[in-house]
């Protein structure tokens, strides 16, 4: 059965040792969960979910600075929720940010979800794309989240490490912080959603000074503060 874990040292523990803030606890969020439990609301198989999750994290290899973000991150972050897709955040340079990804993407088996390109939205653009799962006949949405602002260079410095066992790579999540700054960006209902979850669960340990001082520099409110 696959699980997802935070490594020892790493999540909120480090943050907390960091920020010398109380311990965070819960009896209701242990620190390893089944991606089976995760993702029970959906009929997308928590193995193949992996198996592409893997696989593109595989295929961008030669991206230094990526980081999990979305549903899955999410649930590492102690909300755990269903999930269809694979979210990864990207740190692209600024000049051809998008030849090598493309030629990277294309060779691993993905192919683009719309004709058009990167859509913006407000300091990243989301690239869609789509894999397949031959053997199993399913496409799995694949959203990669880019960007080259001093944001973005900074949330990609501060991501966390993390494993997920029977995966065969060493990940690494965005912050807490960085997740909730980049649902607040995205601004979705289900994003104001997890935010709303991410600051009740992970209230203690947060950095709110960051999330502070990034949410005005990104003319963001934290729905929360509202």
């Amino acid at each position: 059965m696959a699980t997802w874990r935070r490594p020892i040292g790493s999540g909120i523990a480090r943050i907390k040792n960091a920020n010398g803030k109380k311990s965070w606890k819960s009896s209701s969020v242990a620190q390893s969960k089944t991606i089976n439990k995760l993702l029970a609301d959906t009929n997308m198989p928590p193995s193949q979910l992996l198996t592409a999750l893997e696989h593109v994290w595989s295929t961008l290899a030669d991206v230094p600075h990526k980081a999990i973000a979305g549903g899955l991150a999410v649930s590492f972050w102690g909300y755990p929720r269903s999930t269809r897709d694979v979210d990864l955040a990207i740190l692209v340079p600024k000049v051809n940010p998008l030849q090598q990804l493309d030629q990277s993407l294309r060779s691993g088996g993905l192919r683009p979800k719309n004709p058009g390109g990167p859509k913006t939205l407000g300091e990243m653009q989301v690239y869609q794309w789509k894999y397949e799962i031959l053997e199993a006949h399913i496409e799995v949405d694949v959203d990669l989240l880019l960007g080259d602002s001093s944001y973005f260079s900074q949330a990609l410095t501060r991501r966390r490490p993390c494993c997920i066992a029977s995966v065969n790579a060493n990940m690494q999540v965005l912050s807490c912080e960085d997740l909730i700054l980049f649902k607040t960006m995205a601004g979705r209902l289900i994003d104001l959603a997890d935010i709303r979850e991410l600051l009740a669960v992970n209230r203690e340990a947060l950095d709110f000074s960051y999330l502070q001082h990034w949410s005005k520099q990104l003319g963001v409110q934290i729905p929360a503060e509202q």
